[in-house]
């Protein structure tokens, strides 16, 4: 019997995710942003020292996967306030929810580039926690990637687990 695909052998599953984080980014920001580094997601980190905010959430489907947007306090901070409408008080529940939203956009943009693969998932409601820096991490299995994007002051990080779902 065959393994499943991981998203190694399959390159063009984290380039949706890149994909979906850079049109997010533009379109609720107005950032242009670029992919700065990608492979194993225990070689990636973002390199703004500090406390983190990651959303993550499950990408459901016969065999689940996830998925962790994580940025820089400082980072979430200025993304949130391009996002909300100018004067907005910045009270950290509500960068917690815009980091939220942002995981969810990039989630269903990528869901919507990966109809009709063996890589199609469905999406779960976020969860946001802030942590330490590197704390936010479950663990650095060999399925999991991670992405650096870049923009103008700052980076967000994608780590996914995702692997094909059989008979697609």
């Amino acid at each position: 019997m065959n393994s499943p695909a991981t998203l190694a052998e399959h390159p063009e599953v984290l380039d949706a995710f890149i994909q979906a984080a850079t049109a997010m980014l533009r379109e609720l920001t107005q950032y242009e942003s670029w992919p700065e580094q990608s492979g194993p997601a225990a070689a990636i980190d973002l390199t703004e020292a500090g406390p983190r905010i990651a959303a993550r959430l499950r990408l459901l489907r016969h065999q689940p996967g996830e998925l962790l947007l994580e940025l820089a306090e400082p980072s979430a901070e200025k993304l949130a306030a391009r996002y909300l409408p100018p004067d907005t008080l910045l009270a950290a529940d509500l960068v917690d929810d815009t980091v939220g939203e942002f995981a969810n956009v990039v989630a269903g943009q990528a869901k919507t580039m990966l109809k009709g693969t063996p890589f199609h998932f469905s999406l779960s409601t976020p969860s946001v926690t802030r942590v330490s820096e590197n704390s936010s991490r479950r663990d650095s299995a060999s399925d999991r990637v991670a992405v650096l994007v870049g923009f103008e002051e700052g980076q967000l990080r994608l780590e996914i687990s995702l692997t094909a779902e059989p008979g697609r």
